[in-house]
């Protein structure tokens, strides 16, 4: 199994410090536990990060699991050389292997970008709700003004309606008890 991830695998190994001379020529895949972190399945910092582990671990694990490399099918080998990628990109040679994964400047950056952007996000959600809450009171107010004057003013224009009505009934009634003139005269 000479291929192009291969030799790649076996180049990444040895730039972060494995030895690679010890292979173990066997068809039989060792076989990892369903939570124990392996270097041939993708994530292996991110898993490691969050079981507390640090760059020396995944280095540890690394070594363990280069013996079986010729084992490996080709998508393992890929994970293999992806996590390497991983570990290259994110400081681990660089860094101490006792750090921990987390100390690496690009967490620490995000750690306080997501913490600056939390305590922004309260902010202004606390702005917020208080503002939309006297808006919303204001609101409420001049929309219940608004109502007892159109209420008043229907209340009023029906008053007017029936004092109009009443007094159109007492001139109708007056005309009506007036006596008709018998002469009609036309003007010309």
């Amino acid at each position: 199994m000479a291929g192009i991830v291969y030799t790649k695998l076996i180049d990444a190994l040895k730039g972060i410090g494995v030895d690679v001379s010890q292979q173990q020529a066997s068809n039989v895949k060792k076989l990892t536990t369903k939570n124990k972190s392996t270097a041939t399945k993708p994530g292996l910092l991110a898993s490691e990060r969050d079981t507390g582990g640090n760059f020396g671990t995944v280095l540890d694990i690394f070594k363990d699991e280069a013996k079986y490399i010729d084992s490996m099918n080709d998508v393992e080998q890929m994970a293999f050389l992806n996590n390497i990628l991983d570990y290259n990109e994110f400081g681990g040679k660089s860094i101490g292997t006792s750090t921990g994964i987390e100390a690496t400047d690009a967490m620490k950056a995000f750690k306080n970008t997501q913490s600056e952007l939390k305590k922004a996000l309260d902010d202004l959600n606390n702005i917020g709700k208080s503002d939309v809450e006297k808006s919303i009171d204001e609101l409420r107010t001049t929309a219940k003004s608004m109502k007892d004057d159109a209420e008043k003013g229907v209340a009023d224009a029906y008053k007017d309606l029936e004092d109009f009505l009443v007094n159109l009934r007492s001139f109708i009634d007056k005309l009506c008890s007036l006596p008709l003139p018998s002469v009609i005269v036309i003007i010309p």
